[in-house]
């Protein structure tokens, strides 16, 4: 390669070189004869008479040195490459790592709740105030801690204040950390999301940003603290000096500088919240940093521990359930949705009255997310709005309770009892819950019917009264997914303690999982399965419950090789999982003899692993190992590994 661009930047210089003699040429015919002329840095066109081309000449100062002309074309040329390796950094590299449902304009948050116009007015107003700092005094925090209990409409004012920032042209650069996907419920893409936002919104830092994918191609894979210094803080301090120099005396620079981060609480781990929560410390801590960050969470204990210790200094702090009365704003939402309603149903202008709003508005406690419920709830294609707001209002809300969402579990509660069968629904939910939160298995409404065995009717009788707290669409959709509409769903029925006769075990849904993915096997054509692919078996054969029947039986039944031949090379893991999790106790074995099912299992296990060229099964040693130790009592430990890949897949 360096061969070959030494050779190119001969015949470059050659080249040159001609051109400039050419040039001197075609100057003394033009002006033959002529004395005294002086051309500085000017361009002539020669056009002989009778000819057909234009000779274009270059007129250089007389003094001036061909070989500092070709180093200047060479210059040119190593920078005009720079920059195409920095976009493609950037536009390829970078953008790989991001997380695009993690931005404000997402595809995926087209749905994304916002604040109804006329309510949360104030509010906003605060808020936009602080991030112009027209607040009509100097305001020295950078940070903004917005606060509130779940379901009270965090992401909601996020979201609305954010879509202002953008079209005011302040917007920085936003994520919203979501438990909903891999992506977003971590924080492995947050810097490149971020370091990506800045590049196309702050033009300054493109370049140095590009630089420091070129430079490190591996840093968009190392740790958080290594991507925050490269794709961040580095390139950043270096605009901000650059622009300095470059600016003349009293000019300000105006970068948009707002910084939105949503739902930190959501990653799952707790040293992952601390850690965004450090990284965006260091950021509006960098010398001259221009940004103002907002950062909307539930009061956690991660959250607390940060603000009210070193993030405290430079944080101005606001509680939703505390600084703001939410009522008058709850009261507009209710009225204005249930003016829809009336004109959507053909009900009377009276309906539902003053005192059933009011109700309503006392129930919420301060949560948006119990009114939206509300509304979406009689608001039910069903169109019998009054009947099921009296559903609603019959709820026995338990005040005596400590838990802060108790109307909305209640709420929850009434609303999974009007399903013909609450356990079935509930069951539909969770197993939505844990297909949505897989990172492999992204399966359409559609598929995801298919795979449940749910024919159409069986749909209609398990969703029909879910839409209130699930996105659902039609049966045979193949482009639209599910989706729970508020985590606070999730940690009602995860909770048995709250969810009560409703409660169903992560075992048992693992376990009807397993069922669904062996009988689908069983049948499998892969004409009209091939889904089937990106489903899992890691995801639920860690904690089902091997003692169910039907799912010994199917065990006993199924074809190893065919399930082997789903699951090897893209998913070494599963072979890994099933070999490991067959030695069990509920499957009949013990120290010093394995169950059936587990000899079978194991026995074609590593037979198919032998007939693979990417495969290769542990030494004898370690299979013997295997073999004696003692059967599995509870669920596997996860990242257990047994099978070895030839290289890496």
């Amino acid at each position: 390669m360096k061969l070959c661009l030494a050779v190119f930047l001969f015949f470059v210089k050659c080249y040159i070189q001609s051109s400039l003699l050419l040039s001197r040429s075609s100057l003394r015919t033009m002006f033959h004869q002529a004395q005294n002329l002086n051309f500085l840095n000017s361009q002539f066109t020669d056009v002989a008479p009778g000819a057909t081309f234009h000779q274009h000449v270059h007129l250089e100062h007389p003094d001036s040195d061909p070989d500092a002309r070709v180093n200047e074309h060479i210059q040119q040329i190593h920078a005009m490459q720079q920059r195409q390796k920095e976009e493609e950094a950037i536009t390829q590299t970078l953008f790989g790592h991001i997380a695009p449902r993690a931005l404000y304009d997402a595809m995926d948050r087209t749905d994304a709740p916002r604040c109804m116009r006329g309510t949360r007015d104030r509010l906003q107003e605060d808020l936009m105030s602080w991030v112009r700092n027209t607040n009509g005094r100097w305001d020295a925090t950078t940070q903004l801690w917005l606060t509130g209990a779940a379901g009270s409409g965090k992401s909601a004012v996020a979201q609305s204040v954010a879509e202002t920032c953008a079209r005011e042209g302040i917007l920085a650069a936003t994520f919203f950390f979501s438990f909903r996907w891999e992506e977003t419920n971590n924080y492995s893409r947050f810097v490149p999301t971020l370091s990506y936002q800045l590049a196309q919104n702050l033009a300054g830092t493109r370049s140095f940003i590009g630089s420091a994918v070129v430079k490190d191609v591996a840093v968009v894979k190392k740790k958080l603290k290594k991507q925050l210094k490269a794709l961040v803080l580095q390139p950043i301090a270096l605009a901000c000096r650059k622009e300095a120099e470059e600016a003349g005396a009293g000019e300000q620079r105006r970068w948009p500088h707002v910084i939105i981060v949503d739902g930190v609480d959501e990653c799952k781990k707790e040293s992952e919240q601390a850690a965004v929560l450090d990284a965006l410390h260091k950021l509006v801590a960098l010398e001259q940093s221009p940004f103002r960050v907002v950062i909307v969470t539930r009061p956690e204990a991660e959250m607390r521990s940060y603000f009210h210790g070193v993030g405290a200094g430079f944080t101005r702090k606001i509680d939703l359930n505390e600084d703001y009365d939410v009522e008058p704003d709850l009261k507009i939402f209710l009225d204005v949705s249930f003016a829809a309603i009336r004109a959507q149903n053909k009900v009377e202008e009276e309906w539902p009255g003053e005192d059933v709003v009011r109700t309503l508005v006392k129930n919420a406690s301060g949560q948006f997310i119990y009114a939206s419920t509300v509304v979406e709830y009689v608001g039910d294609p069903a169109r019998r709005p009054k009947e099921y707001l009296q559903a609603v209002l019959d709820v026995q809300v338990n005040r005596a309770g400590k838990h802060p969402l108790s109307p909305l579990y209640a709420l929850y509660a009434s609303i999974l009892d009007k399903c013909p069968d609450p356990v079935e629904s509930v069951s539909a939910i969770q197993i939505i819950e844990r297909l949505e939160s897989s990172d492999e298995t992204f399966l359409t409404a559609a598929e995801q019917n298919h795979f449940l065995g749910y024919r159409r009717d069986v749909w209609a009788r398990i969703f029909d009264n879910l839409h209130s707290l699930l996105f659902i669409p039609e049966f045979d959709d193949v482009r639209s997914f599910h989706k729970i509409r508020h985590k606070s769903l999730v940690d009602f029925l995860r909770s048995e303690e709250h969810a009560l006769h409703l409660f169903v075990s992560r075992e048992q849904v693992s376990t009807i999982l397993c069922i669904r993915w062996l009988k689908l096997l069983k049948s499998y054509k892969r004409a009209r399965e091939e889904y089937i692919d990106s489903i899992s078996t890691s995801t639920f054969m860690y904690d089902c419950h091997l003692k169910d029947p039907q799912l010994r039986q199917l065990m006993e039944g199924c074809s190893v090789t065919e399930w082997a031949r789903q699951n090897d090379l893209v998913r070494l893991s599963d072979l890994d999982v099933m070999y490991l999790r067959v030695h069990h106790y509920d499957l009949g074995c013990r120290l010093f003899r394995c169950g059936g099912i587990c000899r079978r299992w194991r026995a074609e296990l590593l037979l198919h692993c032998s007939t693979q060229e990417l495969l290769r099964p542990p030494p004898f040693v370690e299979r013997l190992k295997s073999r004696w130790s003692p059967p599995l009592h509870g669920s596997l430990d996860k990242g257990a590994r047994f099978f070895v890949a030839r290289w890496p897949v």
